[in-house]
């Protein structure tokens, strides 16, 4: 007889039960108002004691077949929605036809335990209020009227702007934004303000959407003249307000299979791109994941992008996207640590970038 349950009802769930056949659970990708994508987040309580089976459809995915739905490391595991491990971590799984299920042995006091395809980063996470010279904002209201958080620090005219979530799932890169800012607080840049807006589809991060392919657009292709999102109506306001002269955009790229810290060129500012790709790789210390030397995808100026808009302003000196792996490489996990780290060292090559530009 049954007597756990398996649900989404949680600050960044999303999963749809197919069946439960014993000790076997079959599991469906939520995508909610969003085209195929490979996310999913779930809780069981009250299988203490039991070994169950996880078994989650493959996503067949336009221009890309179809994806392992679970990493290397296995699903990460949390039992307080704060603190994330691999479930695998020790032991990864190499062969990508196995990249679709998970067991889980409960202990006879786990009556609740949380899985998700990778570390979630929610609100509560982002903790810089306390900090001296932070001061926490309110961007504005999404369309549900949940508050988008932004903070400031530093001191000066000059504005660089940091973001993330402008796909809600990509939380990974939540944690190397995390980083990111840890550093630049503790060795602000002269004549610099920071303004960091982390959640750019706050909706979508509280209800555990894909937010990538949501439709009729995602967020990042809303930068156009009559935006449909609030927050990026917001977000175009604060650019036109304020002299940007560096922009970042954080996101996260596929699932297991493309897993190389990327810098997206979005068609202006090649040397510079280099240039930062060479200090960054230079930059990675241990306990970083580590950027390869020249991992730069050419994109172009795309239609409605965050980073396309960002560079069109003349206050401009450089605008990038970096693609932080969701999981790493089989023999170079990333974890909450490594992800922190890797910030840190992102920053600093920044920090020495803006220094040569300037």
């Amino acid at each position: 007889m049954q007597n756990f349950s398996v649900s989404e009802n949680f600050s960044g769930g999303c999963i749809l039960v197919d069946k439960i056949d014993g000790d076997n659970v079959y599991l469906k990708i939520n995508n909610r108002d969003s085209q195929p994508w490979f996310c999913w987040a779930f809780k069981v309580e009250n299988a203490q004691g039991k070994k169950l089976n996880f078994f989650i459809q493959q996503p067949q995915i336009q221009g890309m077949g179809v994806v392992p739905p679970v990493g290397y490391f296995g699903p990460a595991v949390s039992h307080d929605l704060v603190a994330w491990d691999w479930l695998y971590q020790q032991n990864p799984v190499l062969d990508k036809n196995e990249l679709n299920c998970f067991s889980y042995q409960f202990s006879d006091n786990e009556n609740c335990v949380y899985f998700s395809h990778h570390f979630l980063y929610d609100l509560h996470h982002f903790d810089f209020d306390s900090e001296s010279g932070v001061i926490r904002q309110e961007l504005c209201k999404d369309v549900d009227k949940t508050p988008c958080p932004m903070i400031t620090f530093g001191d000066g005219d000059k504005v660089i702007l940091l973001t993330a979530r402008h796909h809600s799932c990509e939380s990974s890169a939540s944690y190397m934004l995390h980083g990111v800012v840890q550093y630049l607080i503790k060795n602000p840049i002269k004549d610099y303000k920071v303004i960091c807006v982390p959640f750019v589809d706050v909706r979508g991060v509280v209800n555990g959407d894909q937010g990538k392919g949501r439709l009729p657009h995602d967020h990042n292709r809303d930068y156009t003249d009559q935006p449909i999102y609030p927050t990026v109506k917001a977000l175009k306001s604060l650019i036109e307000q304020n002299a940007i002269r560096y922009a970042v955009d954080f996101h996260d790229p596929m699932s297991a299979g493309d897993d190389r810290m990327r810098l997206v060129n979005h068609g202006r500012w090649v040397q510079e791109e280099q240039r930062l790709s060479e200090l960054y790789s230079s930059l990675c210390f241990d306990g970083a994941f580590k950027h390869q030397k020249g991992a730069i995808t050419y994109l172009g100026f795309t239609n409605g992008m965050f980073s396309t808009y960002v560079a069109s302003f003349k206050s401009v000196r450089y605008a990038t996207t970096i693609e932080a792996p969701y999981f790493g490489t089989p023999e170079n996990a990333m974890t909450v640590e490594s992800y922190l780290k890797t910030g840190n060292a992102f920053a600093k090559a920044l920090t020495q970038l803006i220094k040569e530009i300037d």
